[in-house]
């Protein structure tokens, strides 16, 4: 007897569901507002993004019952998500990338923004509920704290400090040019 979808607890047929639905929503975004603008997460914005996050993350934590925030932290939507940020991913290797702030034209993988992949909605949004469903399922851990998952805390909080600090801090990154001719002192 197979459960009717949508009927808690939500396994791989929903979370792929759900996944497919964070992405067309994002690719909607694309088309009405153009490619996400990172500049808005340049310093001190990254620091209140950071912020609300940990603070949605400790809300979710006194209902970390409930079926909703369980299947946040769940294996099933961790490896939908990491299956649609792969996708994004070969597409990023196959697809030429332009620099941020060229001119899109009328081609649709211009429009859709699989040319600009870390500027388009819909990466941009697994990306982030990826951070913050890593975060929750490391907070409900911690909340069971045991010694004995050391391995777990090192490897995953980690893990959501390098993707934090990678996404978060991309917009302050500057980029230099400096030309050197031979046999000069530069």
């Amino acid at each position: 007897m197979t459960k009717p979808m949508w009927q808690f607890p939500w396994q791989y047929k929903e979370s792929i569901a759900f996944i497919s639905g964070i992405v067309v929503v994002g690719f909607a975004l694309q088309a009405i507002f153009g490619p996400f603008d990172f500049y808005i997460l340049s310093r001190p914005g990254n620091y209140i993004a950071l912020a609300g996050m940990v603070g949605l993350i400790g809300l979710c934590l006194p209902f970390r019952k409930t079926s909703i925030v369980v299947w946040l932290a769940s294996v099933p939507l961790a490896v939908a998500l990491i299956g649609g940020l792969l996708l994004f991913g070969l597409a990023m290797g196959l697809i030429p990338q332009l620099k941020s702030g060229v001119a899109l034209g009328d081609d649709w993988i211009l429009r859709l923004g699989l040319a600009q992949i870390t500027s388009c909605w819909p990466f941009v949004l697994l990306y982030g509920l990826g951070l913050f469903c890593l975060g929750l399922t490391i907070a409900q851990r911690l909340v069971a704290f045991r010694l004995g998952d050391y391995g777990f805390y090192l490897n995953h909080l980690g893990l959501w400090i390098f993707l934090a600090g990678l996404g978060l801090g991309a917009a302050d990154m500057q980029r230099h040019v400096m030309y050197v001719t031979q046999g000069e002192t530069e």
